[in-house]
């Protein structure tokens, strides 16, 4: 794929990077920003877009979800946070 392909990849899949940022914060405690969130799920993005293969036949989307969802895992791991908020199960630490 070409660099336009690609920007165009990222320019039409933003909303979906924002929409599972959104998504992610609601389960997290509250010094976890949505700027945070955003950030992760835009470098997911971008590489998504770099390492898709369209000849395999998969919508673009569905694979962007999978690679974003893991970019801000992966950043909330590498902040030594839980990737959930205890609270909402009632436990206390």
């Amino acid at each position: 794929m070409n660099t336009e392909n690609i920007r165009e990849l990222i320019v039409n899949n933003m909303a979906l990077a924002n929409y599972l940022a959104n998504l992610k914060k609601l389960s997290l405690p509250k010094n976890i920003t949505f700027g945070e969130l955003q950030s992760a799920a835009f470098m997911g993005l971008v590489e998504a877009a770099n390492r898709f293969i369209p000849e395999k036949g998969i919508c673009f989307s569905t694979y962007a979800y999978f690679r974003i969802s893991g970019a801000m895992n992966d950043y909330l791991r590498e902040l030594g946070k839980p990737m959930i908020s205890l609270n909402e199960y009632g436990v206390t630490v």
